[in-house]
């Protein structure tokens, strides 16, 4: 769909024995990830993802 701006949306970090476990929706549809990820001075852990038609989507969200 050309025009459709889609937003990652209901962000969740968990924290957990190997790093974190990250949930979001994009697009109406669920993501996740899990692992170490990087997070700034500020306390922002930054992600990204492709999206189903491949661009690269970055998001990041306070964790401290």
């Amino acid at each position: 769909m050309k025009g459709v701006n889609y937003k990652v949306t209901d962000i969740t970090v968990s924290k957990t024995n190997d790093g974190y476990y990250v949930e979001w929706m994009y697009a109406g549809t669920p993501h996740w990830a899990q692992g170490e990820f990087f997070i700034d001075k500020d306390g922002y852990l930054h992600h990204s993802f492709l999206s189903p038609r491949g661009k690269e989507i970055e998001f990041k969200v306070k964790v401290r």
